[in-house]
């Protein structure tokens, strides 16, 4: 049985994006990514069950409680960036390594 792998990102930096929305392509494109509008479903072939692994993200924390104290004002900056670019990603990424 044949197999498509989509890799994403490498080594520890994010460098593609994948958005079904191209209207999100600026706010990828302001964290210096390259976004890439496309479907996994349609990636993958129609009826395929893909099989999805995410193995990190950055920052990735309850944003209710303080900082990490090794946070300094550039960290400050890059949390309030990544969380105001794609903040519903990284919740429901926080949501799901909480039960992993």
């Amino acid at each position: 049985m044949s197999k498509k792998v989509i890799i994403v990102g490498g080594h520890g930096e994010v460098n593609t994006s994948i958005i079904r929305n191209p209207a999100q392509k600026d706010d990828i494109q302001r964290l210096s990514a390259t976004p890439l509008v496309l479907s996994l479903e349609h990636a993958l072939g129609e009826g395929t069950k893909p099989l999805l692994i995410m193995v990190s993200a950055v920052d990735v924390r309850d944003r209710k409680k303080n900082l990490l104290t090794m946070y300094d004002q550039e960290d400050i900056a890059m949390s309030n960036q990544v969380w105001q670019s794609i903040g519903a990603y990284m919740q429901w990424k926080y949501e799901a390594d909480k039960v992993l």
